[in-house]
């Protein structure tokens, strides 16, 4: 995977840093880099999952999929697995889901109590 993407969705990096670490036991160079993105640093190669909406780089909450002939949207809470058909968002894109006139939105993520 290369830095910055998730799912082959683009998170435009601000910057990327790194080292080498020699393991003498193994004789091993150890690369490790990370990907500072707009609200926080992803190392890279790891199995976390970004917000889908450009520019924005937080840790995805929840999963957006949409069926276009019925007019519907769904949210949900992000699957372990990613979902080629749907789009990941952080809390605060998932919040701000606005559908078109006439078509519905279920949001089917847990609420939590006040």
């Amino acid at each position: 995977m290369l830095a910055g993407t998730a799912g082959g969705r683009s998170a435009p990096p601000v910057a990327t840093t790194g080292y080498a670490t020699f393991v003498p036991e193994t004789g091993i160079h150890l690369l490790r880099w990370s990907v500072k993105v707009r609200f926080g640093t992803v190392p890279v190669g790891s199995d976390a999952r970004l917000c889908a909406r450009p520019e924005c780089g937080r840790t995805a909450t929840s999963s957006l999929t949409y069926h276009y002939a019925s007019g519907a949207v769904w949210v949900d809470p992000l699957p372990p697995e990613r979902d080629p058909a749907g789009y990941d968002l952080c809390e605060m894109h998932a919040a701000r889901v606005r559908v078109p006139h006439g078509w519905r939105l279920l949001d089917r993520r847990e609420r939590s109590a006040p």
